[in-house]
């Protein structure tokens, strides 16, 4: 399968300067292969050769996807666009649709939302989002097609979907968002805040690939909404014309309410993500990104709410928030309000991305240590409280 892969991309690659009709047949024709293939490995459930599969799939989003967006003008009709762009936007529609279909059945219940309710109690006990459930058997899911012994193929896959995701983000977010559901989806349509979801829960995985590719995806769906701070305190002129893109480009107010209602739920995530030390060391730094873009995207009001739940140490409901207050309170008042005044820093631009990055490494190698020196007065914590604490700043 990677042989094909390779031959796919490689042909990909092939253009017939002079001549747009052979470019769009051989676009036409290795498209068509690929979707063969995804279909055969759907039918034989075979997650384990998606992933080179998908890498191709994310190559012709990649060259062609901006072609294939949805018009701004809804009242534009297939017929008043140019045929080569109602060939391609098929043509990426039917690639999305099929990648779509397959991975969301090798990963069960996880995709069709039987998942999301309870999560946070079931995990706080150390389960994984694909072990969880509300009353399933770990071994399998509803479809029994999934086990111990192929979850890491199927997160494999999953994270190759997410990679494919975040291009379309960037590409064509309006055709992924309006995606058209397929013979085995169960709604009307793709459902985006699924997949929204979906990354949300597979956040806090131990495998890299999967961890790291739902913080990439879900900090690409956040950096479609304008920032809040003005451009002046823009880090520089390519973020600004950047910024600007993006709003151009974002969806309408649906993204914006699906943001708003689990931003608290991605910040209790990400913080308690760095303190208990749940994430990969690899994917610290995707993580970092993903908190900075959700601090400077998010308005006065609703930072102070997130900052006043730390600051009060209230004990909670259970889940993420809890763990979260438990692990700060180890840490002690000081660091607690370091940490309070980096986050509203970062939220007004003050600290750069770069700075949250080693800020969030320092933050999570407190806890990778058995030494009494990462409690409240140790000598890890106060060296950490001295490099981060603006008073001491000289």
């Amino acid at each position: 399968m990677k042989v094909l892969q390779i031959f796919l991309t490689n042909s990909l690659s092939l253009e017939y300067h002079d001549d747009e009709s052979s470019n769009l047949s051989m676009l036409i024709e290795l498209c068509d292969l690929a979707s063969t293939m995804i279909s055969v490995l759907s039918a034989l459930q075979d997650a384990a050769h998606l992933e080179p599969i998908l890498q191709f799939v994310k190559k012709v989003v990649d060259a062609h996807g901006q072609q294939s967006e949805v018009e701004d003008d809804h009242t534009t009709t297939t017929t008043a666009l140019p045929s080569s762009k109602v060939k391609k936007q098929n043509i990426v529609e039917k690639l999305l649709t099929l990648s779509i279909e397959v991975v969301s059945s090798s990963v069960g219940y996880l995709w069709v939302g039987e998942v999301m309710e309870g999560q946070e109690e079931q995990q706080g006990r150390g389960q994984n989002s694909i072990e969880g459930g509300r009353g399933k058997s770990p071994e399998k899911n509803i479809a029994g097609n999934i086990n111990l012994k192929n979850r890491k193929i199927s997160l494999e896959s999953l994270a190759a979907l997410f990679d494919v995701l975040t291009i379309c983000v960037d590409r064509c977010p309006k055709l992924l968002v309006n995606l058209r559901g397929g013979s085995t989806m169960d709604d009307e349509s793709f459902s985006f805040e699924r997949a929204f979801n979906v990354a949300i829960e597979t956040m806090n995985e131990k495998e890299v690939n999967i961890s790291r590719s739902s913080m990439i995806f879900l900090k690409s769906v956040v950096d479609l909404q304008p920032n809040r701070i003005s451009q002046q305190k823009q880090h520089s002129d390519t973020d600004v014309v950047m910024d600007e893109i993006r709003q151009n480009r974002a969806f309408d107010g649906r993204n914006e309410e699906m943001i708003t209602r689990v931003r608290n739920e991605l910040f209790h995530k990400l913080i308690n993500g760095a303190i208990m030390g749940v994430f990969p060391r690899e994917s610290l730094d995707s993580a970092a990104g993903l908190l900075y873009s959700l601090l400077i995207k998010t308005s006065p009001m609703e930072m102070d709410v997130f900052l006043h739940t730390i600051s009060s140490k209230r004990s909670g409901r259970g889940g993420d928030h809890h763990q979260l207050l438990s692990s700060l309170f180890l840490l002690g008042d000081e660091t607690i309000n370091v940490i309070l005044r980096v986050l509203e820093e970062c939220s007004n631009a003050i600290n750069s991305p770069s700075y949250l990055m080693n800020f969030y490494a320092d933050l999570w190698n407190l806890y990778q240590t058995d030494d009494v020196g990462g409690i409240a007065g140790g000598n890890i914590v106060k060296k950490f409280e001295r490099k981060y604490d603006s008073k001491l700043e000289k």
